[in-house]
């Protein structure tokens, strides 16, 4: 399984400079604006794009029907995924953690100002929750229409939230209700760890029924 996710890691070499580029410019942008949470929401998106490239590397060399040749399990092949995709969270979170604190002290703040670092943890929880919905997805129907799954969940809220707004619906519940999330941050691994578990069940069912 190592060297699943290995494979998987030089697949991406050709996403690093470009990454990193954007990575760069965000971060400037978020020092300008001193909103160091707006960097670490992007960075955390790119864990959902860097696990669907990964797909796509895959059906453009159709690796799959490859990989039946090998001595290789399905569930190594789904479990790489997930192992993948949610290190990349885990790294992109320490590092918006890092950012966090870091601009931060340069501006003389608390490390715990302005409720970034815990918009870091809930933006994590949330992408969390994203892919497992977009993975099971992505091995069902490919990753192009992946991307379509990630882009609606993300999308229609923020569009529904900006209508409600443009004609002047209060959104004082909604507000309430994500200040409460942000009250209790302990439950935010039990339900990604209940999350995850059904969504490797529902991805193992689908790639273990696909015919190669």
């Amino acid at each position: 399984m190592t060297g699943l996710i290995f494979k998987d890691l030089v697949n991406l070499k050709s996403y690093i400079k470009s990454i990193a580029l954007m990575c760069a410019v965000f971060l400037v942008i978020s020092i300008m604006n001193e909103s160091p949470a707006f960097f670490t929401g992007y960075i955390q998106m790119l864990s959902i794009v860097i696990i669907l490239a990964t797909f796509g590397y895959d059906e453009k060399v159709e690796w799959d029907h490859y990989a039946m040749t090998l001595p290789i399990k399905r569930n190594d092949i789904v479990k790489s995924k997930y192992i993948l995709a949610y290190s990349m969270v885990l790294i992109m979170t320490i590092i918006g953690a890092v950012t966090v604190t870091v601009v931060n002290l340069i501006q003389n703040k608390d490390i715990m100002a302005d409720g970034n670092m815990l918009a870091n943890l809930l933006i994590a929880s949330i992408i969390s929750l994203v892919i497992a919905v977009v993975i099971p997805f992505t091995f069902k129907y490919g990753s192009e229409k992946g991307r379509y799954v990630m882009m609606s969940i993300i999308v229609i809220p923020l569009g529904f939230a900006a209508l409600l707004n443009a004609m002047n619906v209060s959104m004082e519940s909604v507000i309430q209700f994500i200040e409460i999330l942000a009250k209790y941050p302990i439950i935010y691994p039990f339900v990604i760890i209940i999350a995850i578990g059904i969504s490797y069940m529902f991805s193992l069912k689908i790639f273990d029924k696909k015919e190669f």
